[in-house]
């Protein structure tokens, strides 16, 4: 995975926070994700027949320990 943000392997110059990522069937996106906001968090396809197919997934973000004094 690369470390920016890009689409086709090809870096994008315009970087902005969204929510929200279009991905033409058969290409490929690498995202740059915040997580945190510790709890489960899910990422989905907004086409219901597609997170029905399994096009979903959630993740647990843990909260940082407190360092040892």
């Amino acid at each position: 995975m690369s470390q920016r943000p890009s689409r086709e392997r090809r870096p994008r110059p315009n970087l902005v926070w969204k929510d929200t990522v279009l991905v033409p069937a058969g290409q490929t996106v690498d995202i740059l994700l915040e997580v945190s906001n510790p709890g489960l968090w899910m990422a989905h396809c907004h086409i219901a027949e597609h997170a029905e197919s399994g096009m979903m997934f959630s993740f647990n973000v843990a909260r940082t320990p407190e360092p040892i004094q």
